[in-house]
């Protein structure tokens, strides 16, 4: 909710397969009563499917009337994105990316922040309350321990939990092979939010002892947007849950950016936070203040806790040997700045995996240390309609004349130098800053061939930057040219 995007020529939204811990809900904006979601989309979507390319379940995606920006294009044939116009007024109670200027701490943010995360736990504890009436594991012993001849009763204990039965509860009721064709309908049907998956339809349609028919499969495909109790609860979730996260952006925007330290806040906020991101950006921070035992507590709980894809298995990885290796020269009272042979090699091993924050550390030391400052691979490897450098600083290519851009130096104090390494004219450039949240910290226009940009005044941290060319032929407008990751240490 509340999102933007300015840049023609791509996706706005991109809802993939392949990671069981990103998705989406299933109303963007809400219903009962209908709110819009008030996102601003790009002008000229270049893609397939339109503004939204959706691999998972059906979304219902309600935008205000009237604003022209706000209806997203769908062109994707069988209708996962469905589009519903209301004129109620924005949902939005703090714009976008805000940014609190001033010394004075947020208190009030705080305050609020809290207080509506206290509104949060307690609808998330009535949830799960509900939820297979708070004790999955025993609908779920109960449904194996259940005979065919008992099949009317297993019927009977799951619609009159309807509709807050587990998607894991359905499963293995489809399972057990106890209930007719109809039975499982009817549970099914009872139950719409659960089913949300092309998954769930496939085990009932392909996996389960008694396979259903398609055209029950296609019954419950159409029931999915079939609201209940449950669906209103699980919006209130969403809801409550996108404004904490706006407000938390707001505060940990805000004591990033002050002249005073708030060290401890921003720790405490991102351990509120509970998720993956927040979990990696508590261990960049454990890398900074030198606490190895701390950021090795919170990588293996992050392994714990869980599921990654085989990239990402493979980066966790990588940042688990760069924690040890610091830690190795912490406890030999070494600095990275005072390796051997031996350690220059292992940090290279780190730096050659060329993915993930610990190689982007790893080079940033052989590079600020030791002058062995890599260059992109130049070559390309293709990913569907797309070309990138195997890499994790990204030269775009378009019809511009071939560039040498560089961002030196990096790490980097008070100022970095850009160069473009050819005549701008008549474009326009920029260069911006985006801190590991996705938050714009920095915007500035490029004014020459080499342009000295102040960042006196970031916090330490790594940012990723873009250099993006506004020209003025209408084809080459909104051109990202380059891609990469910084990191200021003053």
């Amino acid at each position: 909710m509340c999102n933007s995007n300015s840049v023609d020529n791509e996706k706005d939204v991109d809802i993939s397969v392949g990671d069981p811990d990103n998705g989406i809900r299933t109303y963007q904006g809400s219903s009962g009563p209908d709110k819009p979601a008030m996102n601003t989309f790009s002008v000229n979507p270049n893609t397939t499917y339109g503004h939204i390319e959706n691999l998972l379940s059906p979304i219902e995606y309600y935008y205000l009337g009237g604003f022209t920006q706000g209806e997203p294009i769908y062109n994707g044939g069988t209708p996962v994105v469905r589009t519903s116009l209301t004129n109620n007024n924005s949902t939005c109670t703090l714009p976008p990316n805000p940014i609190i200027s001033g010394s004075v701490t947020p208190q009030h943010a705080v305050n609020e922040y809290y207080t509506k995360r206290n509104t949060y736990e307690g609808i998330l504890y009535t949830y799960f309350q509900n939820i297979d009436n708070g004790n999955t594991d025993s609908v779920l012993q109960a449904i194996n321990l259940t005979f065919p001849s008992q099949a009317q009763q297993m019927r009977d204990d799951l619609m009159a939990q309807s509709p807050y039965v587990s998607t894991s509860a359905l499963e293995a009721a489809a399972n057990s092979g106890v209930l007719t064709d109809p039975l499982l309908l009817e549970v099914c049907l009872a139950n719409p939010d659960a089913t949300q998956s092309e998954g769930f339809l496939d085990l009932l349609e392909f996996n389960i002892p008694n396979p259903l028919p398609s055209t029950m499969i296609q019954t419950i495909y159409q029931s999915w947007g079939n609201q209940t109790a449950r669906t209103i609860l699980e919006n209130q979730l969403a809801e409550s849950n996108a404004e904490l996260g706006r407000l938390s952006n707001q505060i940990i925007q805000f004591y990033k950016l002050d002249s005073l330290s708030h060290h401890d806040s921003i720790v405490n906020m991102l351990e509120s936070h509970e998720n993956k991101d927040s979990d990696y950006e508590l261990v960049d921070i454990a890398i900074a203040d030198g606490d190895f035992v701390k950021a090795d507590q919170l990588m293996a709980a992050i392994d714990t806790n869980y599921t990654l894809t085989t990239e990402e298995q493979s980066e966790h990885n990588n940042l688990v040997s760069y924690i040890d290796f610091r830690e190795s020269l912490n406890n030999l009272g070494k600095s990275y700045l005072e390796l051997d042979t031996n350690e220059l090699n292992t940090l290279r091993n780190i730096a050659n995996m060329h993915s993930g924050s610990a190689s982007n550390y790893a080079r940033n030391i052989l590079c600020f240390g030791y002058q062995e400052c890599e260059d992109p691979p130049s070559q390309l490897i293709e990913s569907g309609n797309k070309r990138f450098y195997d890499f994790d600083k990204k030269q775009i290519t378009g019809d511009f004349p071939t560039t040498s851009i560089s961002i030196q130096p990096n790490p980097a104090s008070n100022q970095i130098n850009v160069r473009l390494g050819y005549d701008l004219s008549p474009k326009l450039f920029w260069i911006e800053l985006y801190d590991m949240k996705g938050m714009q910290v920095l915007r500035e226009q490029i004014t020459g061939e080499v342009s000295n940009v102040n960042i006196e005044n970031l916090v330490n941290g790594t940012y990723v930057y873009r250099i993006q060319e506004n020209g003025i032929e209408s084809n080459n407008e909104n051109r990202l040219m380059e891609e990469g990751k910084i990191i200021i240490q003053h």
